[in-house]
Parts: structure tokens; C-alpha cells; sequence
């Protein structure tokens, strides 16, 4: 008998450097992951609380640090 399952978890990514990086990174900051493609830094996750504050995945870093200076 065959199974599958489908598990959806969108702040793993952040979730996941939040947890390795527990010294360096204050509990209250906005976490974002970034890739550089062709020049232009963008991000590519985000955790619940840079999302609360505007940014959003596929956004420019500077967009993103225009909203959220931290």
C-alpha cells in the first residue's frame, strides 16, 4: 500500500537559520534569505515577521531594507 504526503512549510527556510543561529540573530529582527541573480540581490524567504512588516519573497534587498532597516 502506497502513501503520500504533502507537507507545506513556508518559513522552514528562516526557521531553520533562526535555529542555527540563535546567538547571533535577536529574536525580534525580521530574518530574510538572499540570492544574487544576474546582479540584482533578491529574496527568496522570509519569516512571519519581516512578512508582518511589508517584505515579501522575490522583493530587492534594497526594497526589502527600505521597509525594514534591520
Amino acid at each position: 500500500m502506497r502513501r503520500i504526503v504533502s507537507v507545506w512549510l513556508p518559513h522552514f527556510p528562516t526557521d531553520l537559520k533562526r535555529h542555527q543561529f540563535k546567538n547571533c540573530a535577536k529574536q525580534g529582527e525580521p530574518i530574510a534569505l538572499v540570492k544574487e541573480t544576474g546582479g540584482i540581490v533578491r529574496l527568496v524567504a522570509v519569516c512571519k515577521l519581516a512578512q508582518k512588516c511589508g517584505i515579501q519573497p522575490a522583493m530587492t534587498l534594497s526594497d526589502a531594507l527600505a521597509l525594514a532597516p534591520t
